[in-house]
């Protein structure tokens, strides 16, 4: 958050659904966008948004979240590993955690080279995106 980009080639559409907690801008990277870090945008202490804190749940709950701030512990099911998009523009890290019965995918954008083996108990934080066959966090 609050970091300046340049964006070119990217297509654009504006609309906004309030139920969906959507932006009123969605900005579509395609294989020829080019993104360009230029630095942090400076916030004061006045501008800065309070702090959210994740609703904590349980794999039995977790499906009443969708696209919410979410909190959920249980154990590594299988070791983060690097997935290149088909791109070549950016990468993110994929496990699953589970609770013994159910497993849930996590996918990881913003992450260290810290390595994890399976079996370690973790609390994933971040927002779910769910579809009827599947759920996933994102952090």
């Amino acid at each position: 958050m609050n970091r300046i980009l340049h964006i070119t080639d990217g297509m654009s559409k504006k609309y906004y659904r309030k139920d969906e907690k959507l932006v009123p801008m969605e900005i579509t990277i395609m294989e020829s966008t080019r993104i360009d870090y230029l630095g942090f945008r400076v916030v004061s202490a006045s501008e800065a948004s309070p702090p959210i804190e994740p609703i904590v749940v349980d794999f039995e709950s977790i499906l009443n979240h969708d696209r919410e701030l979410i909190s959920i512990t249980g154990f590594l099911k299988q070791t983060f590993r690097v997935i290149h998009s088909r791109f070549g523009n950016m990468s993110f890290r994929s496990a699953a955690i589970t609770d013994a019965i159910v497993k849930i995918k996590v996918e990881i954008t913003n992450y260290s080279d810290l390595e994890y083996e399976a079996g370690l108990k973790v609390t994933v934080i971040g927002v779910l995106y769910s579809w009827p066959s599947k759920a996933y966090t994102t952090s």
